[in-house]
């Protein structure tokens, strides 16, 4: 499949200044048909991750540690990371997968506090961003110990939960 085509990149793509897809859109959104579209691209992405892995640590001549990668997202949504894998001295590897159709990084994505929060305190965290994914040549870009506080990436809040408070309770 595209394990074959493809590879891991060292630097990020450049992306086009001054792109800003959430800016002013206007319009409906079919919502159901979005979160369908980024779920198959999601999910690709993951899937190659963790063929990629496989073929790394059989690769290194580590078949147990290849055997015993673990597809974490598949069962825990509360995790943290996507997917469980090892380095080639058994340590434990917390991968989370970020999967685009783009090139390049100009449109950003959406991670969760709970990820960024586990960025922070997990050992070995890494996150892998596929590009191209849904190509017969996706490239990844791994990043370890990614920080969320400025020096690798912005947030920008786009989504706030909100409770009801105690002093304005009915």
């Amino acid at each position: 499949e595209a394990v074959r085509g493809a590879e891991f990149i060292d630097e990020m793509p450049p992306s086009s200044s001054g792109t800003d897809l959430e800016g002013e859109r206007r319009g409906k959104v079919n919502f159901a048909r979005k979160q369908r579209q980024l779920k198959r691209i999601g999910d690709r992405g993951e899937r190659l991750v963790v063929a990629l892995e496989e073929a790394r640590l059989i690769q290194a001549g580590k078949p147990k540690l290849a055997d015993d990668i673990k597809h974490v997202s598949q069962e825990d949504d509360y995790a943290g990371y996507d997917i469980l894998s090892f380095d080639e001295d058994g340590t434990k590897r917390h991968i989370e997968v970020k999967a685009t159709t783009g090139k390049n990084l100009a449109r950003g994505f959406y991670i969760s506090s709970n990820e960024v929060e586990k960025a922070a305190e997990l050992p070995n965290y890494h996150l892998y961003i596929v590009f191209s994914a849904m190509s017969k040549q996706p490239r990844i870009l791994r990043i370890t110990q990614p920080s969320f506080d400025g020096k690798d990436f912005l947030l920008k809040p786009v989504t706030y939960h909100a409770t009801l408070s105690t002093a304005k309770a009915l």
